[in-house]
C-alpha cells in the first residue's frame, strides 16, 4: 500500500507507462482518506467556529490551516492523479485520450441543468469502470512522454476553462440576483 502511493509520487510526471489495478487504487484510497481527514478537519472547526462565535464572517486559524492544506494538496496531486489515470487506461489497452472522460464528467457535474448532470454520472460510471478492467499487456500501444504530456496539458487547461467559466458564470448570477434584491 505505501510503496504503491511511493510510486504514485515518483512517477507524478510519467504519461507513458501503466499502472496495474491495484497501485490504481491504493492511491486512490490512500487519497480518499487524505481528503476526508482535511475536509472534515475544516467542516468541524469551521462549524466550532461559528458556533463559539456567532460569526459567520471569521474563521479560527484550524479552520484556515485545513482549507490552506486541503487546497495546496490539490493542486499538488493534480498531475500526478492525472499521470496514474492516464498510465492505467493505457494498462488497459485504451488510448490515453480517454483519460479526458474524468475531468469532462466533473466539469459536466457542476452544471445545474438535468442533461449535464446524467451524461456527468455516465461518464463517472464509464470511467469507473475503466478504472476496474484487468491489464491487457499485449495491447499495449506505444507512445511518447511528449503525447501524454500534451494531452494532460491540454485536458488541465480546459479544465481549469471551465471551472473558471463555472465561477464567473455562478458570480454573475449572484450579482445579478444582489442588484435585483436592491432596486
Amino acid at each position: 500500500m505505501l510503496a504503491a502511493y511511493q510510486n504514485f509520487w515518483r512517477q507524478s510526471f510519467d504519461f507513458k507507462n501503466r499502472s496495474s489495478r491495484s497501485a490504481y487504487w491504493w492511491v486512490f484510497l490512500i487519497n480518499l482518506i487524505i481528503y476526508l481527514v482535511l475536509t472534515t478537519t475544516f467542516l468541524l472547526s469551521s462549524g466550532l467556529s461559528v458556533a463559539l462565535t456567532a460569526d459567520v464572517d471569521h474563521f479560527s486559524a484550524v479552520t484556515w490551516i485545513a482549507l490552506i492544506l486541503l487546497f495546496v494538496w490539490g493542486l499538488a496531486s493534480i498531475v500526478p492523479m492525472s499521470a496514474l489515470a492516464m498510465r492505467r487506461i493505457r494498462d488497459i489497452g485504451l488510448s490515453p485520450f480517454l483519460w479526458l472522460v474524468f475531468p469532462v464528467s466533473i466539469i459536466l457535474g457542476e452544471f445545474t441543468q438535468i442533461w449535464a448532470m446524467i451524461i456527468s454520472g455516465v461518464l463517472a460510471i464509464v470511467y469507473l469502470i475503466f478504472t476496474l478492467l484487468p491489464s491487457k499487456p499485449d495491447k499495449m500501444k506505444p507512445n511518447s512522454q511528449i503525447k501524454g504530456s500534451l494531452i494532460v496539458t491540454t485536458g488541465l487547461l480546459v479544465l481549469i476553462s471551465l471551472v473558471l467559466v463555472i465561477c464567473l458564470q455562478r458570480r454573475s448570477r449572484l450579482f445579478m440576483a444582489q442588484t435585483q434584491i436592491s432596486q
